[in-house]
């Protein structure tokens, strides 16, 4: 769309389709929702976490540092929390002791246990990435007892990309770009990525 900048609209499609597709085709955010966003400044959960708070959910943050908690709370988290503290508990509190109704994790091994234990019964788990792992344990009396639903959330398809440009070009939602490598910098774009420093996407100009 005109209204969207070229520096912006490079770091659009991979990430916000992926977030778009996670967070509305198959997690269903829906206004009043409580929704758990893991790696919060990941151009993935940046996108996610706007996503939800656009139809009314309320999100709970998780990064990894004090700078990547300071941006999920600026770009509208209602509690951001660093991943060292207990989050599970943080979550009952600001939900009052019920628990989340969706949880947003392309994580993986190291942060299922976390998510499965924040939600509420009946809750919505999306998973899709596993940067931290892909073998994880499960109880199935606690996922039937609870009632929760263990969703996965594969490729997104061209209408999801459509509908995130169209919505995205409508304005109130930002990109973030890390850094802006020249082509002949690559080696070095690669470092930034590898080094998990990064907040927002990285750039390589041609």
């Amino acid at each position: 769309p005109a209204a969207v900048d070229l520096d912006d609209a490079v770091t659009l499609p991979t990430a916000w389709s992926t977030a778009w597709h996670a967070t509305y085709c198959v997690g269903a955010a829906r206004t009043g929702d409580w929704v758990v966003v893991h790696a919060a400044a990941s151009a993935v959960s940046v996108a996610a976490l706007q996503l939800a708070r656009r139809v009314g959910a309320r999100v709970v943050a998780v990064a990894s540092s004090p700078a990547k908690v300071a941006l999920a709370a600026d770009l509208g988290a209602d509690l951001a929390l660093r991943a060292d503290e207990d989050v599970v508990a943080r979550v009952r509190e600001v939900t009052d002791g019920r628990g989340a109704d969706l949880v947003l994790d392309h994580i993986g091994a190291a942060t299922w246990r976390t998510s499965v234990d924040c939600l509420r019964p009946g809750g919505r788990l999306v998973t899709f990435g596993n940067i931290g792992g892909d073998q994880v344990s499960l109880s199935l009396a606690e996922i039937y007892h609870r009632g929760l639903r263990l969703l996965g959330a594969g490729a997104y398809c061209p209408a999801d990309f459509t509908a995130m440009i169209a919505a995205y070009g409508q304005g109130g939602l930002r990109t973030l770009r890390a850094a802006e490598y020249p082509l002949e910098d690559l080696p070095e774009a690669y470092r930034a990525q590898e080094s998990r420093t990064a907040i927002g996407k990285i750039v390589v100009r041609p």
